[in-house]
């Protein structure tokens, strides 16, 4: 029997969570950005890379992956939407979007189109 309430065993922290300090009643939660692929870590296991996001608590990289429209760079907490006079034309999209090229518009849709007849360049 463990005075004042303590442990007769440790209790390892969840996926998803680790902790990184001695003599602690509970653990941490995996930041945004980042991913706690086990069991017993003292330290987060990585930076969520390029082409996904990572939610708090996050136990795989991959669970998330940027959706065509939208960009990731790493250690991303959420898909950023591709900005207007830019295209994201691939999903995992890890980099910043290109400029529209010239002869072609990138409207609200996030796609890349011929210049129809009337729209201005």
């Amino acid at each position: 029997r463990c005075a004042d309430g303590g442990m007769t065993a440790p209790a390892a922290c969840l996926a998803g969570e680790y902790q990184d300090a001695t003599g602690q009643t509970t653990c941490k939660a995996c930041p945004q950005g980042y991913y706690c692929d086990r069991q017993g870590l003292i330290a987060v296991s990585g930076n969520c890379p390029a082409g996904f996001y990572c939610r708090a608590n996050q136990v795989n990289f991959h669970e998330f992956m940027c959706e065509v429209g939208y960009y990731c760079t790493v250690n991303s907490f959420e898909a950023t939407a591709c900005p207007a006079g830019k295209y994201c034309d691939r999903s995992m999209l890890g980099t910043a979007p290109n400029n529209c090229l010239a002869g072609y518009y990138c409207d609200e849709t996030k796609i890349t189109e011929p210049n129809p007849s009337g729209k201005t360049c």
